[in-house]
């Protein structure tokens, strides 16, 4: 693995234990002060299988983490209303990777993704891998921890964009 990995993908089959070591990371991360967000993704919840839920409860995390970003996200909500029901790509752009750039510094630190591959839309989850991957160098201040059985869409784009 690269040693200055941003993502990095925990992958494996049903039962094997990823969301325990998800939760475990995240935690760990929270007792120190580094976790920035974390999505658990789960087919059983509506919300929490819908892609289009992820980078806005991510932004919304992060603002919390760093109140200086909730203000730059607030602004992009309010150019976009509905940017919730835009492509992944667009709202990773919009929500995170602009506010980021507007500012001068932000902490390092977690975003926990558990169980990608339990989203409603199976093609979907690829394009979050390809929008991370599209965006990888502004993402600087962040390290994205995600979990999925290996399922060929997540596996193969992680593969093909050199995640």
């Amino acid at each position: 693995p690269k040693v200055d990995a941003r993502v990095f993908l925990l992958s494996g089959v049903a039962g094997s234990g990823k969301s325990t070591i998800a939760q475990s990371v995240a935690q760990w991360c929270s007792e120190r002060g580094y976790l920035g967000a974390s999505f658990f993704c789960s087919r059983d919840n509506r919300a929490c299988s819908d892609i289009q839920m992820i980078f806005p409860t991510i932004a919304y995390q992060l603002g919390l983490f760093f109140p200086e970003f909730q203000h730059k996200t607030a602004e992009a909500m309010k150019r976009e209303p509905h940017i919730q029901t835009t492509l992944v790509s667009h709202q990773l752009k919009r929500l995170i990777v602009d506010p980021l750039r507007e500012l001068p510094a932000f902490p390092p630190c977690a975003v926990v993704i558990d169980a990608l591959d339990e989203c409603k839309d199976d093609h979907a989850t690829s394009l979050i891998v390809r929008a991370l991957s599209e965006c990888i160098s502004d993402l600087a201040p962040l390290k994205i921890f995600l979990t999925s059985r290996p399922v060929r869409n997540i596996t193969h784009g992680f593969r093909s964009t050199g995640l």
